[in-house]
């Protein structure tokens, strides 16, 4: 729970400009005048009797007074013109009590993020915030101005301009709405500060209703909101409720494996986090699936805890499948569930590229081992030198086995199919032409050149190091122990450097790189330095290698099945689109079926679509006519669901100590803000006694000079 910040509430009165105070030295010029101008006293000579009947004691004794009386003034117009400078202000009930109070410029900032939904005995957090908004305005009297920001992740005036009329303010603020967006309290802001910044007035204030959500502070940096240029702000941290929250949430859920087919298992998986500082015992989650309940289970989580929740399901057709994990319900509803999309095709299409049949032999017989069976991978197989006949675009995924070289009109049709989404493999052997890739292939692709077969070490061969398990092609084994995971020997491999913009997938026991990942455009290549030839290594004999290939392949046409398809909510999506639904009308249905239509982009080979409409969490769907083309899961952002608040020792990091006043739940906002405002600023009235002033040392420097130029004459 958050203390007040030490406010200078208690000081009556203060300066807007004090570095101006620095001029009170001055005030010293006319005693250092008064000091080196002293007429000096002229030696006359005269008889005693005539200085006795000639000296007026009681006139010199007054002509000095009026003098020293003429010093003070001097001083005192020099020391009121400094603090005039200075802008004295008189603060809280005093100010009010001299004089009329001070005209005052105030931002208004009400916190409508997902989190201000959190349910409470006296409705949610942003019901509360709304009628203390609406009493806030009450403070507020005749030459004000105010201005209303509703902020999220994405701040939005509500008053175009500062404001007088309060009736009007009141209904802007009870007619706010909740959004499903997270928090950021500096963007809402920097543009309260740029508000404040045009006005003239001498009390500028902030007033933030929020639950205060630690998150919302921080935005990965520890930026100061207001500084010691900003003194004359107040901000007023206004406590919406005092308990402790409880809340959990779904906070990520789809597939733990994307390499998936169809008429296999499948895991799904969600992940639940327990924000609250008990634990929750027989938490019901659910599985819904195509718009049915599949299953659901009861977990237990731990306080501040999180855990996966994990179900196997079968999924017999090869379409784009959505649905969502649903939670238990608790004070904040809106994060209890979490949507997913994945996409199964109804096959991959590979094209094998050699120079000889047994170039691919191996290949074949992983990929398609009983041709005359249905499988989900469709494999062909063409020599190098029949390339001329072959249509890349009719393939998903091309594997070239230690093919020699290729004509560059193929070279270039490569790339084109990278870039278009395709998936590649180069595996080199002994008859590759090493000048030509160097060239041709792996400089241009890889932006790296390898060296002939290495030296090997005194045993005769390399092994696998530092495999990539998290990567989706050995993701599967990630959860074997290291030792129990067969050695495989290679006798013949390719020398390259680490590569410093590429993914190194795995490396060879002497550190050399031995599969590496590039993406091109939407595609991705992927390079392995050996053959799938049993004379360079024993992979293709090996159990591991079937998997290995699979998976490689599966991970290749990803972009086929566009594995990326969870968003948050309020983003902006670029779509890439069948290049022939172009010149059909596309269209957008939303969560609440709300229909519209996207305009495409058609650029040489590509269709991109634009989708700015995210304010919503659930299933996108992008059709033409009847037919659905794409879908998508928008989901919330999951740092909303944490609800911790934020300690006092942060706040004062990132706000300046004597601007902030922090208004408790029960108190009284009236008397807090008359206690901090400034009442009344003091610069007129000194200059107005300045002016006195000057007349009256004018009066008493002239009949001064005149008695001193009489009594001059009769000495």
């Amino acid at each position: 729970m958050i203390n007040q910040a030490p406010t200078n509430s208690n000081k009556m009165i203060d300066f807007l400009n004090p570095i101006v105070l620095w001029g009170i030295p001055a005030c010293l010029i006319p005693l250092l005048i008064h000091i080196f101008n002293r007429q000096r006293i002229k030696k006359v000579d005269f008889s005693s009797i005539l200085l006795l009947k000639s000296f007026e004691k009681t006139k010199l004794k007054s002509i000095k007074l009026k003098q020293l009386f003429l010093l003070i003034l001097r001083t005192l117009i020099i020391l009121l013109a400094v603090i005039s400078f200075a802008r004295p202000t008189l603060k809280g009930n005093l100010g009010n009590l001299v004089g009329s109070k001070a005209k005052t410029s105030a931002v208004i900032l009400l916190d409508n993020s997902l989190s201000m939904n959190y349910q409470t005995k006296e409705g949610s957090l942003f019901d509360i915030a709304k009628k203390r908004g609406e009493a806030l305005v009450d403070l507020f009297s005749l030459g004000d101005e105010v201005s209303l920001i509703l902020f999220n992740s994405q701040p939005a005036l509500l008053t175009p301009q500062p404001v007088s009329d309060f009736k009007l303010l009141k209904n802007e603020i009870k007619e706010s709405t909740l959004s499903y967006h997270s928090t950021d309290v500096n963007k809402a802001f920097a543009l309260a500060l740029d508000i404040l910044k045009k006005s003239k007035n001498l009390n500028k204030e902030i007033y933030l209703l929020s639950d205060l959500d630690k998150h919302g502070w921080f935005g990965g940096m520890l930026n100061p909101l207001l500084s010691s240029k900003d003194k004359n702000i107040h901000l007023y941290l206004i406590k919406l409720w005092d308990e402790e929250k409880t809340n959990w949430a779904l906070t990520s859920a789809g597939l733990t494996d994307l390499l998936v087919q169809k008429d296999s298992p499948l895991q799904l998986q969600a992940k639940l986090e327990n924000f609250s500082p008990g634990e929750k015992e027989n938490l019901l989650i659910s599985l819904y699936l195509d718009g049915k309940r599949q299953s659901q289970t009861d977990v237990k989580v731990e306080p501040k805890q999180s855990l996966g929740v994990d179900f196997t399901q079968n999924v017999r057709q090869a379409k784009i499948h959505y649905g969502y994990f649903e939670a238990e319900e608790d004070e904040l509803l809106e994060d209890n569930k979490r949507y997913f999309v994945f996409d199964i095709p109804e096959e991959i299409k590979v094209l094998l590229i050699g120079s000889a049949d047994e170039d691919f032999y191996y290949l074949n017989s992983a990929l398609n081992p009983l041709p005359e069976s249905t499988s989900f991978l469709n494999i062909n197989s063409i020599l190098a030198n029949r390339l001329s006949s072959s249509d890349f675009s009719k393939y998903n995924v091309l594997i070239f086995s230690d093919v020699p070289s290729l004509p560059l009109n193929f070279l270039a049709g490569t790339e084109r199919f990278l870039k278009g989404g395709g998936g590649v493999i180069f595996a080199l052997g002994e008859k590759i032409g090493l000048n030509f890739y160097n060239e041709n292939v792996l400089k241009k692709l890889f932006d790296l050149t390898v060296k002939p077969f290495g030296k090997q070490n005194p045993e005769g061969f390399f092994t696998l190091e530092k495999i990539d398990f998290d990567h989706p092609i050995f993701s599967a084994y990630q959860n074997i122990e290291k030792e129990k995971i067969p050695q495989i020997k290679f006798y013949k491999t390719y020398q390259t450097s680490s590569p410093k913009e590429l993914k190194v997938l795995a490396r060879f026991s002497n550190g050399d790189p031995a599969l590496i990942e590039n993406k091109i455009g939407s595609g991705k290549a992927m390079l392995f330095l050996s053959s799938f030839n049993p004379l360079d290594n024993d992979l293709v004999n090996h159990t591991l290698f079937i998997p290995f290939i699979h998976r490689s392949v599966k991970y290749l046409a990803t972009n086929l099945i566009k594995e990326n398809r969870e968003f948050l909510v309020g983003s902006t999506i670029l779509r890439d689109l069948d290049p022939n639904l172009a010149g059909k009308s596309i269209k957008l249905v939303t969560p609440e079926n709300k229909e519209i239509f996207l305009k495409p982009n058609f650029s040489g080979d590509r269709l991109e679509v634009k989708i700015n409409e995210t304010s919503v969490p659930g299933i996108y769907h992008i059709m033409t006519d009847s037919t659905f083309v794409d879908r998508l899961a928008i989901n919330l952002d999951p740092q909303e669901s944490n609800l911790e608040e934020i300690k006092k020792e942060e706040l004062e990091k990132i706000v300046a100590g004597s601007n902030l006043v922090l208004v408790d739940r029960d108190e009284n906002m009236l008397n807090k803000v008359k206690s901090a405002r400034y009442g009344k600023e003091l610069w007129q009235s000194f200059l107005w006694a300045i002016l006195v002033l000057i007349f009256v040392e004018m009066f008493l420097s002239r009949t001064t000079k005149g008695e001193a130029v009489s009594e001059d004459r009769s000495e």
